[in-house]
C-alpha cells in the first residue's frame, strides 16, 4: 500500500499544472459568490467537479445545465412544500427521487446535470422540514451557487484551457507508444547482455492506463468524436499491454540466470523484436495524425509485419533447441520462455494494423439500416445500474432520516456526502470506503485547524482566498492520481468546503464539528447500505458486462433450428459489443482499486476485452458476407465442415458464458455464497473444449479441393466471400483459446 501511495504521488507531466488550474478555477468561483453576497460551498464545489479531467464544459451544455438547475429549483420548492406536510410520503418520495437521478444521470456520464438536480432538490427537502419559510431562499442561494460554479468552470475550460480531449488522448497515446518503443529497445538490449544487471530499489510503474481512461471519458462526454471512441479504447489496450509487457521483460532480464538459451534464440528473437518495433512505430505515426487517429499511411500498412511467421520461427527454434540443444537448468529455460511469451503477447496485440482498426470502427460507427434502426436505439434496462441506483437512494434516505431525527439544520451536509460519494463511482464503492473516510477526516481536520489558527485573523476576502488556494491545490494534486487513493484528495476538498464555508467563514468550532459529524454519518450510511444490501463490486460488474458480450457473440452463431440475425440486427449487436469496451476498461480501472476484494483479475479483463472485440469483428464480417452476397448451394462435405467449425466455436463461447454466469454473484468475496459461485465457475471452466484445429484443417482441405470444382463456376464475389469467411473462422480459432484463457484468469484469480 505504501509503495502504491508513493507511486500515485509521483509527478506526472502536466499534473501540477492541472492542479493549479483547478485551484484557480475554484478560487474564482469562491470569490465571485462571496462578492455577490451569496456565499456558500456550492460554487467552489461545482467548479471543482466541473474542472476535473473527465468532465466536459462547453458553451452549449452551459445553457442546458443552467436551465436544468433553474427548472429543478422552481419545481423543488412547491413539491418540497407539499411533501414536508405529508411525512408518510416524504421518505418514499426522497428515496425515489435520488434513485431515479442516480440511474438516469450518474456522475460517470452526466456529472453536472446530476448536481443541477440534486442541489436544489436535497436542499428543499431537508431544510424545508426545519424552516419552511426560509426554504425558498436556501434553494435559490444554492442554485445561484451552482450557476456561479458552472459558469466559472466553463469560462476557465473554454477560454483558458480550450483543448480537444480526442487530440489530447491521441497525443498521450503517441507518447506512450514512443515510450514503449524506447522501453522495448532498452529491455531487449539488457536481456541480450552478457552481464547480469540488478535493479536498485523498486521497479517503476510504466502504465498510463488511468490517465488515458480519464481522457477517454472526456471524449465520450464531448460527443464530437464518437466514431473514435472504440478505436481509442482499443489503442489504450495496445499501449497498456506494450508498457506492461516491457516492464515484465525488464524484470525477467534482471534475473540472475544463465544466458545460453537466449543466445541460441537470438537470430529469431531479433527478427520478432524488429517487427514489434515496426508495428509500434506505425501505431505511433497513426496516433500523431492531425485528424485524431486517422488511418496510417496505406504504404505503411501494406508492409504490415508478418507476426505469425516471426512467432512461428521463434517457436520452431525453441522446439529444435529443446530436442538437440545443450542442457540448461530449469530456471534459465523458464526465464527465457517467459520472455518469449511476453513478446508473443505483444505481437498478438499488434496483429491488426492501424488502418484495419480504423476501417473496423468506421464500419461500426455507421448507423444500421432504417428497418432495424429501432432495434439499435431501443433503450435497454440496465439491471446493474438499477441495483446501484437503489442502494444510492437507500443510503441517502438513511442519512436524511438521521438528520431529521437529530433535529438540527447543522447536519444538512449529511446528505451531500452520500450523494457526492455514490454518484462519483459506479463500481468500487465498498473498496474505496476507507479512502473516502480518510478524505472526509482530512478535509474536516483542515477546516477545523483553519478555523482555530487562521480564520480569527482573517477579516477580508483575499485572505480567505489565499487559504482556500493553499489547501485545495495539494489536495487536488492528490486527487489527480491513480484510482486507488485519488478519492482521498477529492473528498478532502469537498469536506473542507462544506465544513468551512457558509454565509461567511465559520468561527464557531462547534458548528464545524457538527458538520464533520454529519459528513462521517452520511458516509457511513452509504457504506452500510452498500455493505448490507446486495453488496456489489466493480469486479462483479465486469463479469456481468462480459457475459453480455459473450451473449452477443453467440447471437452471431445461432443453432441450426434458430432464426438467424438480419443484417440490421447484426450491425446493432456488433455496435453494442464495441461500445461496451470503454465500459469494460472503466470497470477494470476501478477493479484495480479493489485488488483481491473484487474477486477478479483486472489485468486479464483488459486483455479479454481486446480479444472479444476482435472475435466480434470477425463474426460480424462472416454474417455480413453471408447476407450481402448470393451464395450457391454448397456440397455436403463443405456444409458439414462449415457447420462443424461453427459448432466448435459456439461450444467454446457457451463454456465461457457458463463460467461467467456461474461466477456472477453479489455475495461478498470470501463468503459461503462467493465460494459456491467460485466453485461452480471452476467446474464450468474444467469442461473439455472441442478441438478447433481438426475442423479448421478439414474445412481448409475442403475449400482447397472445391476451388477447382464447385467454386470454379461461382461468381468471383461469392467465391471470394467464402474464402474470406474461412479465413475469418481460422483467425477466430486462433483467438478463442486466448479469450478463454483470459476470461478464466479474470473470473478465477489465484488469490481468490
Amino acid at each position: 500500500m505504501i509503495e502504491s501511495l508513493w507511486a500515485e504521488l509521483a509527478p506526472a507531466p502536466g499534473r501540477w499544472r492541472r492542479a493549479v488550474f483547478i485551484g484557480l478555477g475554484t478560487l474564482t468561483a469562491l470569490v465571485v459568490s462571496f462578492s455577490l453576497q451569496v456565499p456558500s460551498f456550492a460554487a467552489p464545489v461545482v467548479a471543482f467537479f466541473a474542472l476535473q479531467p473527465t468532465t466536459l464544459c462547453t458553451w452549449h451544455n452551459l445553457v442546458s445545465r443552467l436551465l436544468l438547475a433553474a427548472v429543478a429549483a422552481i419545481l423543488s420548492i412547491p413539491i418540497a412544500g407539499v411533501l414536508v406536510q405529508l411525512p408518510w410520503l416524504l421518505l418514499p418520495s426522497f428515496f425515489a427521487a435520488i434513485s431515479l437521478v442516480a440511474y438516469f444521470s450518474p456522475t460517470k456520464d452526466r456529472p453536472m446535470e446530476a448536481l443541477a438536480v440534486l442541489y436544489p432538490m436535497a436542499t428543499a427537502l431537508y431544510l424545508g422540514a426545519f424552516e419552511p419559510q426560509g426554504m425558498p431562499t436556501a434553494v435559490g442561494d444554492i442554485t445561484f451557487g451552482y450557476a456561479v460554479g458552472i459558469v466559472t468552470a466553463t469560462v476557465f475550460a473554454r477560454l483558458l484551457s480550450a483543448d480537444d480531449a480526442s487530440e489530447r488522448l491521441a497525443d498521450a497515446l503517441a507518447a506512450g507508444l514512443a515510450r514503449a518503443r524506447a522501453r522495448l529497445r532498452e529491455v531487449t538490449d539488457r536481456y541480450g547482455a552478457e552481464r547480469f544487471e540488478p535493479r536498485p530499489g523498486e521497479a517503476p510503474i510504466s502504465s498510463q492506463f488511468a490517465s488515458d481512461m480519464q481522457l477517454l471519458e472526456r471524449v465520450r462526454h464531448e460527443g464530437r468524436h464518437r466514431e473514435d471512441v472504440p478505436l481509442l479504447a482499443m489503442l489504450i489496450i495496445v499501449v497498456d499491454r506494450a508498457l506492461t509487457l516491457t516492464d515484465t521483460i525488464d524484470a525477467l532480464a534482471r534475473q540472475p540466470v544463465g544466458r545460453t538459451y537466449r543466445r541460441l534464440l537470438e537470430p529469431e528473437l531479433s527478427v520478432l523484436i524488429a517487427r514489434l518495433d515496426d508495428g509500434l512505430r506505425a501505431f505511433e505515426l497513426a496516433a500523431r495524425e492531425s485528424d485524431a487517429l486517422g488511418a496510417a499511411t496505406m504504404q505503411a500498412d501494406a508492409r504490415w509485419p508478418d507476426y505469425p511467421a516471426a512467432v512461428t520461427a521463434v517457436q520452431a527454434r525453441q522446439a529444435a533447441v529443446r530436442r538437440s540443444g545443450p542442457n540448461v537448468d530449469l530456471a534459465e529455460e523458464a526465464n527465457t520462455s517467459a520472455v518469449v511469451q511476453a513478446l508473443i503477447e505483444l505481437a498478438d496485440s499488434l496483429h491488426a494494423s492501424p488502418a484495419e482498426l480504423r476501417q473496423r470502427v468506421t464500419t461500426d460507427a455507421q448507423p444500421p439500416a432504417a428497418a432495424g434502426a429501432g432495434f439499435a436505439r431501443l433503450p435497454q434496462f440496465d439491471r446493474d445500474a438499477a441495483r446501484y441506483a437503489l442502494r444510492v437512494g437507500l443510503g441517502a434516505t438513511v442519512a436524511y432520516l438521521i438528520g431529521q431525527v437529530a433535529q438540527t439544520p447543522d447536519l444538512f451536509n449529511i446528505l451531500w456526502h452520500p450523494i457526492f460519494i455514490a454518484l462519483s463511482s459506479y463500481g468500487a464503492t465498498l473498496r474505496r470506503g476507507g479512502t473516502r473516510f480518510v478524505g472526509v477526516m482530512l478535509g474536516g481536520l483542515l477546516a477545523i485547524l483553519a478555523t482555530v489558527a487562521v480564520i480569527p485573523n482573517v477579516d477580508e476576502l483575499p485572505a480567505l482566498a489565499i487559504l482556500w488556494f493553499a489547501v485545495t491545490v495539494p489536495c487536488t494534486y492528490f486527487g489527480l492520481g491513480g484510482s486507488r487513493f485519488s478519492y482521498i484528495g477529492v473528498q478532502a476538498v469537498i469536506s473542507f468546503a462544506v465544513v468551512l464555508l457558509a454565509e461567511r467563514p465559520i468561527v464557531d468550532v462547534h458548528t464545524e464539528l457538527w458538520r464533520v459529524y454529519g459528513a462521517l454519518l452520511g458516509t457511513a450510511a452509504l457504506f452500510l447500505a452498500f455493505r448490507l444490501v446486495a453488496p456489489d463490486y466493480a469486479g462483479r460488474q465486469l463479469i456481468a458486462r462480459f457475459a453480455d458480450v459473450v451473449r452477443g457473440l453467440l447471437a452471431y452463431l445461432p443453432r441450426p433450428d434458430a432464426v438467424p440475425l438480419t443484417l440490421a440486427q447484426t450491425v446493432a449487436v456488433h455496435q453494442q459489443i464495441v461500445v461496451s469496451l470503454p465500459d469494460i476498461l472503466r470497470l477494470a480501472d476501478e477493479a484495480r482499486a479493489e485488488t483481491a476484494a473484487g474477486g477478479v483479475d483486472a489485468h486479464a479483463a483488459i486483455d479479454a476485452g481486446g480479444r472479444a472485440i476482435r472475435i466480434a469483428y470477425r463474426l460480424a464480417m462472416v454474417r455480413d458476407n453471408r447476407l450481402a452476397t448470393s451464395r450457391l448451394p454448397l456440397s455436403e462435405p463443405m456444409q458439414t465442415a462449415l457447420a462443424n467449425v461453427e459448432a466448435a466455436v459456439r461450444t467454446w463461447l457457451e463454456v465461457d458464458l457458463g463460467i461467467l454466469e456461474a461466477r456472477d454473484t453479489t455475495a461478498r468475496p470470501g463468503s459461503r455464497g462467493y465460494r459456491a459461485a467460485y466453485g461452480a465457475a471452476a467446474a464450468a471452466a474444467a469442461q473439455r473444449r472441442p478441438d478447433l484445429s481438426g475442423p479448421l484443417d478439414t474445412l481448409g482441405r475442403q475449400l482447397a479441393a472445391a476451388r477447382s470444382t464447385e467454386l470454379a463456376d461461382w461468381p468471383p464475389a461469392a467465391a471470394g466471400s467464402l474464402v474470406a469467411e474461412v479465413e475469418h473462422l481460422r483467425r477466430i480459432g486462433e483467438l478463442l483459446p486466448s479469450l478463454d484463457e483470459y476470461l478464466e484468469r479474470m473470473t478465477l484469480p489465484k488469490v481468490a
